[in-house]
Parts: structure tokens; sequence; C-alpha cells
């Protein structure tokens, strides 16, 4: 019979709980908004972007208005088209600046 050891188990219920952050879009914006500023590690808009595309999905209103923001061309190649999808969403989910973002784009709104 194997033993498991305090910190093997406190090693378990670790991984399970930053799993379960890792999960929240909430967080998942926030990790972004990290990377894309710089603040506390390097900054790397790819990694931005990664972490907004995993985010979008499930929070357009903010993570999806970051992400149009970030495809505009703020550091990664410029989607306009996506860009322009993502801030709909955001507008409809109620984001106050994703109106003003279209009309920047040049999108009738």
């Amino acid at each position: 019979m194997r033993r498991v050891t305090t910190a093997a188990c406190d090693d378990a219920r670790m991984s399970r709980s930053i799993w379960f952050w890792k999960a929240r879009p909430e967080v998942r914006a926030t990790f972004a908004a990290l990377f894309r500023q710089g603040k506390g590690v390097a900054r790397d808009p790819r990694r931005a972007l990664a972490w907004l595309e995993r985010a979008a999905p499930q929070d357009p209103l903010v993570a999806g208005y970051e992400l149009g923001q970030l495809v505009e061309g703020d550091g990664v190649a410029p989607d306009r088209a996506r860009a322009e999808q993502l801030f709909r969403a955001a507008r409809a989910a109620g984001h106050p600046e994703a109106r003003r973002a279209l009309r920047l784009l040049g999108v009738e709104v």
C-alpha cells in the first residue's frame, strides 16, 4: 500500500486550484493584461492574444473588447474584420467603449 504524503495532497490541491482559477475568464483577461502591458512579466502581445482568445467566448464584455483592441493592431498582425466582430459582440454585451471603437474602425453603428 502506497502512503500519500501531506505534501503530495497539497500539491494535488494546488494544481486543481490553479486549474480552476485559470479557467475563469476574468483571470484569463487579467493574465492577458499583464502580458499586454508588461507588468511583472516581459511584454508579449502574442501571449496576451492567447489568453484573450481563451477568455473572449465566455466574456465578450471585457475580454472580447480587449481582444478586439489587440487584433486591431496592437502588437499583433491587424485583423480588421475580426476586430469589428469582437467589438460588435462587446457592444451587444453592453461595453461602453465598443460603440466608439466601431466608429473608429469606420463601421456604421
